[in-house]
């Protein structure tokens, strides 16, 4: 756990798509292209349903990533129709309140974490956010955290259910919202995602077994 007392800078998209490809080494001088969140996906949303195949719920390796009693609403699923930011992408909206605790989803390792952008900061990019390498070897982001609410630095071993922030609005949403969404490596890349479903997720899940756009689901026991 960290003491707020001692912030860490936020690390750029940019600057954390590098050193997350080049992990496995780079040739000096020659950084790789970073991937732009602010840009058009690099998977159609016809691409990321062809790929939306899920797990069934009961075996899932997730939790969702709220106090168990507690109502959520999917704001933006996965596969988001042509022109919605998640066209392409794994990735889930899910409605909170400002200052909601955020839980992590699954046992894993902090990579890293930023939280020094203000709340209602309108610039893309500007989303504090952790992310957490999964003890399955998939990374996990978690985004729009309220400034300095962050409570693990990277390099902490999380568990499923582990306070990791509090909800708000940095970044660009709309509204408040915890995004989440998870790739298959170290590579920020949209055509990467996992599917991802959540076991004590109790609502309604769509045919795929995913979950649904303006669905609300009650967070069970996380067992």
């Amino acid at each position: 756990m960290r003491s707020t007392a001692h912030p860490v800078p936020l690390v750029t998209i940019a600057a954390l798509a590098v050193a997350l490809v080049c992990q496995a080494g780079c040739a000096i001088g020659s950084p790789p292209t970073a991937p732009d969140p602010a840009a058009d996906p690099v998977a159609s949303a016809e691409s990321c349903l062809a790929r939306a195949v899920f797990a069934e719920p009961e075996d899932s390796a997730y939790c969702l990533p709220f106090p168990e009693g507690i109502t959520t609403k999917v704001t933006q699923a996965y596969c988001s129709p042509t022109g919605l930011s998640h066209e392409g992408r794994f990735a889930y909206d899910f409605e909170c309140e400002p200052g909601d605790v955020i839980l992590a989803a699954q046992d894993g390792v902090v990579f890293t974490i930023g939280e020094t952008w203000p709340d209602n900061d309108p610039v893309s990019g500007h989303e504090n956010r952790v992310l957490i390498r999964q003890d399955d070897g998939t990374m996990a982001f978690y985004a729009h955290f309220q400034q300095w609410s962050v409570t693990v630095d990277a390099g902490d071993t999380v568990s499923a259910g582990q306070l990791l922030g509090l909800c708000g609005t940095s970044g660009t949403p709309s509204h408040a919202h915890l995004h989440f969404e998870v790739f298959e490596g170290a590579a920020y890349q949209w055509d990467e995602g996992v599917p991802v479903n959540f076991r004590n997720a109790q609502g309604r899940l769509d045919f795929r077994g995913g979950l649904g756009v303006d669905e609300t689901y009650l967070v069970g026991p996380c067992e």
